[in-house]
């Protein structure tokens, strides 16, 4: 696989400081909740020397959002031109997004749950990639209902049902819980592939195990680096060998 990815939009390690600071607070006290002043003692900064970098807090919170919403549309794209499958992109769309949510929980919920505070231009283009992104979901349910796999009573309730889903994984996973982010990703492939056709798991795909794929797709992406892969019984993600497409 190329190597992917998305240009940070830090200018230089201060930036960076300052948008990691950011993310932090926002996802846990809210925008409206985090104040300049401690987001400038956050980042180990003056406060002058904070708007100098940032503009303005609003914008600020843009950049975040922007970052984000960009790296998992190009993450749903190059999934989408992997495979002529729709069981295969439904499967490895679910895994993407679970394990991103999980990794990158602190930005997962600033996009979540803080678009209502940006300024009307701003959130147009926050909402309009999002409905890009949704749209890849849209299209492989679409597909996957027409080519007679995937039962439904309605194609945009489902998205959003297995979307909301696989978005909540950023609200309780922790490292040290039961299950590996592979094993998550493991649960909520099956459970959308449930939803979708009403029984069955991993949409029967004709692969075997997609991880290696998705880790290395994120991890180009998103510049994180995942954990080692799992070796309880319940996943066969540390031995997954490479499944050509």
């Amino acid at each position: 696989m190329s190597k992917p990815g998305v240009p940070s939009p830090a200018i230089n390690e201060t930036h960076q400081r300052i948008l990691e600071s950011a993310v932090r607070l926002f996802a846990d006290r809210g925008f409206y909740g985090t104040g300049i002043r401690e987001l400038a003692a956050s980042a180990g900064l003056s406060t002058a020397s904070l708007y100098h970098y940032m503009g303005t807090k609003e914008r600020l919170l843009f950049q975040i959002m922007h970052d984000a919403l960009q790296r998992l549309v190009l993450a749903a794209s190059i999934i989408e031109a992997q495979s002529d499958d729709v069981r295969v992109r439904l499967d490895r769309l679910v895994r993407m997004h679970v394990v991103t949510h999980a990794l990158s929980r602190d930005a997962s919920n600033v996009v979540d749950n803080q678009v209502g505070a940006l300024d009307p231009v701003d959130r147009l283009v926050i909402v309009e990639q999002r409905d890009a992104y949704e749209r890849f979901w849209a299209h492989a349910i679409r597909d996957g209902v027409d080519a007679g796999y995937f039962h439904v009573p309605d194609q945009s309730s489902a998205r959003m049902a297995i979307l909301e889903m696989s978005s909540g994984v950023a609200r309780w996973y922790s490292a040290g819980g039961k299950y590996s982010v592979d094993e998550i990703a493991d649960i909520h492939v099956d459970l959308a592939a449930s939803l979708l056709h009403g029984g069955g798991t991993r949409f029967d795909r004709p692969q075997t195990e997609p991880h290696l794929d998705i880790h290395e797709l994120v991890e180009s992406i998103w510049a994180i680096r995942l954990p080692e892969r799992a070796s309880s019984p319940g996943t066969k993600a540390a031995q997954a060998k490479r499944v050509p497409r």
